[in-house]
């Protein structure tokens, strides 16, 4: 595992441990999902890259990583 994505790991297991993230998450495939979609974008030059897309990925894939979510059916949009 890179180092990038070990740093990704050990942040996801202490959120674990504080209750924030659900535990039985396989957190490198979780930091696979996150270092991918970034690598792509930025290899694939997208002209949307932006600090509210990389948010909005950020949010999507750590809501279904809660602990305790809720379940919503509203879009999953960032906020600053």
């Amino acid at each position: 595992m890179s180092g990038l994505a070990s740093l990704f790991v050990e942040r996801l297991q202490v959120a674990a441990e504080a209750g924030e993230v659900r535990p039985d998450a396989h957190f490198g495939a979780v930091a696979d999902a996150i270092i991918g979609s970034l690598m792509y974008w930025a290899t694939a030059r997208r002209t949307d890259l932006s600090i509210e897309s990389v948010d909005s990925l950020q949010v999507v894939l750590l809501r279904g990583l809660r602990a305790d979510p809720d379940g919503g059916s509203q879009p999953v949009v960032a906020t600053g």
